[in-house]
């Protein structure tokens, strides 16, 4: 049988399920022979080599091949003493599928042969073809290798040094390459050669052998040009200029506060951006660098570093860059002024790519004198729409930072009925011009928003808000400052001072920060005011909230320096200390009819009182009167207080009835409660308002006396978080 002229092995099957047992083998017997096993684990590679595990005492093997098309034996083979394999690739010259058994050998004396192995593993034989080299290929003096282009499915090339002859790099390339830049493959100038073989397909075409040599020549190595004009975009993609004979790029991710670095990524060969969503995973401000890789030591160096960019990954946040601000520099009052002005189109387009956000976040950098950030309507609008109710301007500044619900720009317009897409929001915030009042232990810190029209003048002015607004401002690097002592307070044009809530933060640095809660706009301070009073004593149930109102300049002593903590509280007084306690603006308008035929306008608490009840504080007894000097008994108190939460706090609800069951349960007198007071009573002791003094004590229809009035406030302010 003639042997095909090209002929190889492609693949192994699986084993047989079943085979035809071949035509017995002859095997001597002897009396006295022990039969020996036949071998096990009998396998035929594609290579064309049969293997075994070997059997002891064996004499040698014998091989039977057939063709499994139809069990025909083909070939009888034996092979030597305690071998384990043996090459079958001569025989293997049909297309078709082949498989072996095995027989091992006795000695004829003391051992007999085995019966046959089982049947190998099947083998299945097609023609291939070997594919033929590339002329000797031309290697030019800048590292270009050619070559002429022959049958293939891809080269490889082989570097070689001269006259060492020793591999010194390999390239696979595509199909039908005929030229390569090979100074990327060499470690160092020296004297090269090159070798091309080409590639087949693992089936019908087997690779070659290696072409003839090229001509040596001197070459150098050629470092890869580092990548130009890296940058990032707004949505974490980097980007740079491509890099030839790259063989892909390393990104370093850096932290630009403080230049550490934050991951790493590489991108494929040859690409020119990269998703770096799953390496910048947090807010911040960051930059990259970018290497081109190379097969060694030919790698770029880094970049330089892109332009920093700054990250704000929340859905619900749209960052205004500084790019996008453009500040102008005045002086007011004696006071530097920096204005900074957007382009409304460039913002609502920037948001119409980010439609989850209905936050603003500017960062603006002036640290002194006052800062004015003018806010597009249209800005205003396109963001307020999303989310009415949750929509804010974040501002953070080095003077102060504030959040400012955008529905109070939204309503100030509406209440001047004014368009406004048609206007400009200015929020003003920085050091007051009032900067040398007296008494205070800080700079005062200003907050305003207006209204401008198009030759920007002042068309309205936010003065009171229809909830509290937070403006955090730094106060002192003194570490050992008493907070206990400290109240923060609202400055007006004659330097006088009411207070406001405020709370103290000791921040990372040691420093702290004041965080003012108030209603409107206007100037802030800090003032230090330490009391105490000889007839609290310290084991008095209420010492610590008399002391801590009267710091806050909530309540006052008398003359003498007592506090007389038993003296009972006029209607009049009460609501004072409660329009103080929350830092409510004056509301009284001049011109109006008064509410309370019993209060006169030039009555000390006339304005306490009048703001009070315009914040639905308090109500009157019937009649158009107050009764401003009748002592306020505990429930009515209570019912003032709980009013002054839910003002303070439009997200605390009533109590179900169950609640309002379970909190009068720990007032013995709650029986002698009025209907009307039922559920405020209920309220504070749910709140915590009532403490457990105030509870066991509470008498609803006794008046109430200063020192409850005291912590009742006080404990009113920790449950709202406006003090510390």
């Amino acid at each position: 049988m003639n042997r095909p002229t090209f002929l190889a092995l492609v693949t192994a099957s699986v084993l047989l399920g079943s085979t035809v047992v071949p035509l017995a083998v002859p095997v001597p017997a002897y009396a006295a022979a022990t039969q020996l096993t036949p071998p096990t684990n009998v396998q035929l590679n594609p290579d064309g080599t049969v293997l075994w595990m070997p059997v002891n005492n064996n004499n040698g093997y014998t091989i039977y091949l057939y063709d499994a098309s139809n069990n025909t034996l083909l070939k009888t083979l034996t092979s030597t003493l305690n071998s384990s394999s043996y090459s079958l690739t001569s025989l293997l010259s049909l297309r078709t599928t082949y498989y072996v058994k095995i027989v091992t050998r006795g000695n004829g004396v003391t051992t007999s042969d085995s019966t046959a192995s089982s049947p190998s593993n099947q083998l299945s034989i097609s023609t291939q073809v070997t594919l033929s080299p590339p002329n000797p290929p031309t290697l030019l003096p800048n590292g270009v290798v050619q070559w002429s282009n022959v049958l293939n499915n891809g080269y490889q090339l082989n570097v070689y040094h001269y006259p060492s002859n020793t591999l010194v790099g390999s390239r696979v390339l595509p199909k039908d390459t005929t030229a390569f830049d090979v100074t990327s493959l060499i470690p160092g100038t020296a004297q090269y050669y090159v070798k091309v073989m080409s590639l087949g397909d693992g089936s019908q075409m087997m690779n070659s052998t290696e072409s003839g040599s090229s001509v040596p020549l001197t070459l150098s190595m050629v470092q890869l040009s580092t990548p130009a004009t890296p940058s990032l975009s707004d949505d974490r993609v980097a980007s740079w200029s491509h890099v030839p004979n790259n063989n892909g790029y390393r990104i370093t991710v850096y932290n630009a506060d403080n230049d550490q670095i934050v991951g790493f990524a590489q991108a494929p060969k040859d690409s020119q951006t990269f998703d770096l969503s799953k390496v910048i995973l947090s807010d911040g401000t960051y930059y990259i660098r970018v290497s081109a890789l190379g097969n060694g030591s030919n790698t770029s160096p880094d970049s330089a570093p892109s332009t920093r960019q700054i990250y704000y990954l929340a859905g619900d946040v749209y960052f205004v860059k500084p790019e996008k601000l453009f500040s102008t520099v005045s002086t007011m009052g004696n006071v530097p002024t920096t204005t900074y002005d957007m382009t409304g189109s460039d913002i609502v387009n920037d948001l119409s790519r980010k439609p989850t956000a209905y936050n603003l976040l500017v960062k603006l950098q002036s640290n002194q004198g006052l800062l004015h950030l003018n806010l597009p309507g249209t800005v205003v609008d396109k963001v307020a729409s999303r989310a009415i109710a949750l929509s804010t301007l974040r501002l953070q500044t080095p003077l102060g930072n504030v959040n400012l619900p955008l529905s109070e720009v939204v309503n100030l317009a509406k209440k001047s009925n004014l368009s406004l897409t048609e206007l400009t929001a200015q929020v003003e915030i920085g050091q007051s011009t009032l900067s040398n009042a007296g008494g205070l232990n800080m700079t005062p810190v200003t907050f305003n928003v207006r209204l401008l029209d198009k030759s920007n003048q002042e068309v309205a002015k936010l003065t009171d808000s229809t909830g509290y607004i937070g403006l955090t401002a730094p106060f002192t690097t003194d570490p050992y400052v008493d907070l206990r002592t400290l109240a923060g307070v609202r400055v007006t044009d004659s330097n006088t001072y009411s207070p406001i809530p405020a709370t103290f933060t000791s921040n990372i640095d040691k420093s702290t920060s004041v965080t003012f809660q108030f209603r409107g706009t206007g100037t802030f301070g800090v003032m230090k005011k330490e009391l105490h009073f000889p007839d609290v004593l310290a084991t008095h149930y209420a010492k610590n909230s008399i002391e801590a109102l009267a710091s806050k300049m909530v309540i006052n002593g008398f003359e003498d320096g007592t506090f007389r903590p038993n003296e009972t509280v006029t209607r009049a007084q009460f609501a004072t200390m409660l329009v103080k306690t929350l830092g409510l603006p004056d509301k009284t308008q001049t011109g109006e009819p008064r509410t309370f035929t019993d209060v006169n306008q030039d009555s000390w608490y006339n304005s306490y009182v009048e703001s009070a009840y315009r914040s639905n504080l308090i109500s009157g007894v019937g009649d158009s009167r107050f009764a401003p000097e009748d002592k306020i008994t505990a429930q009515d108190m209570a019912v003032m207080v709980a009013r002054a939460l839910k003002f303070a706090d439009p997200n605390v609800s009533s109590l179900s009835d169950t609640q309002q069951t379970a909190a009068l349960s720990k007032i013995e007198r709650r029986y002698e409660l009025a209907s009307y007071a039922s559920p405020a009573v209920a309220l504070c002791v749910n709140k915590n308002i009532l403490s457990t003094m105030t509870v066991n004590s509470f008498s609803p229809t006794v008046p109430a006396d200063r020192a409850m009035a005291a912590d009742m406030l006080y404990q009113l302010l920790k449950t709202l978080n406006f003090t510390n």
